[in-house]
């Protein structure tokens, strides 16, 4: 299975999770699914990346940025 396919597949798993436990409607949780399958490849190649000095690891700054892409689809977190 390669990268492609496997991001697709997360990012189709992710947005059921998203419709399921965020009860976003089925737009809005593949449009966030995939904001967020992008902020892990992004975080990924970040951590990977040799001279990457930022105040906060990637992933932190990933899970902020997710957060925030579904509290403002409309998804409650608390």
């Amino acid at each position: 299975m390669g990268r492609i396919q496997i991001n697709k597949q997360f990012k189709e798993q992710l947005s059921q999770q998203l419709r399921s436990v965020l009860v976003l409607k089925p737009e809005l949780a593949e449009k966030t699914a995939f904001i967020i399958t992008m902020l892990i490849d992004g975080t990924i190649l970040a951590d990977h990346h040799e001279k990457a000095e930022t105040q906060y690891p990637p992933i932190m700054a990933a899970l902020g940025a997710a957060k925030a892409i579904i509290r403002s689809e409309g998804g409650d977190l608390d």
